[in-house]
Parts: structure tokens; C-alpha cells; sequence
């Protein structure tokens, strides 16, 4: 039982940090998204579905110990993997955009 229940938190962990970047993108239109710090526009509710969503991680990632050993931290990378590679998609388009402006 606490395998599957360390599975329905990582996933429940990861929904919420992309659910937090789709709203980070959303109020960030045709605007770079930094990795490190806070854009421009940072919703107050995208902030606190990431720290939410990377403590449910770290506990799902807990609860699968047992079964994952080391790889704990790497299934913890994967759940914020959605998310980076969303901020990455934005910021190729952010550029064409901008780059199609000053034409």
C-alpha cells in the first residue's frame, strides 16, 4: 500500500509544479522565463503550487524509499522535468516572437 501511495504523491507532486508553470507561462506572454529567480509577472498561487508540489515530491519520493533506495532523488528531477521543459518551449517562442517583432 505504500508503494502505490508513494506513486499517487510523486504524480499528485508533479501535476501541481506544471499546473504552477502553466500559470507562471500564462502571465508571462511573449516574455523569457528565467530558471534561477522570479520573472516579471509571478502569480502568488503559481509560487505556492511549486513549493507545494516539490514537498509532495520529496514526500513521495520518501514513501518510495524502500523500493527506489538511491534513486529517490532522480524520480524528484523527474517531476520537475514537465515543467522545465514547458519554460524551455516558452522561451524558444518568446524568442521567435521577439525576433519577429523587429523585422
Amino acid at each position: 500500500m505504500q508503494i502505490f501511495a508513494g506513486w499517487v504523491v510523486v504524480l499528485a507532486g508533479a501535476a501541481m509544479t506544471t499546473w504552477s508553470t502553466q500559470l507562471l507561462v500564462r502571465a508571462n506572454p511573449g516574455r523569457r522565463i528565467p530558471y534561477l529567480v522570479s520573472p516579471e509577472q509571478t502569480p502568488r498561487r503559481s509560487i505556492l503550487l511549486r513549493a507545494g508540489g516539490a514537498g509532495v515530491l520529496v514526500l513521495g519520493a520518501a514513501l518510495l524509499a524502500p523500493l527506489i533506495d538511491v534513486l529517490g532523488v532522480a524520480l524528484i528531477v523527474c517531476g520537475f522535468l514537465p515543467s522545465l521543459v514547458w519554460i524551455a518551449i516558452h522561451n524558444r517562442r518568446a524568442a521567435a516572437s521577439a525576433e519577429a517583432d523587429a523585422r
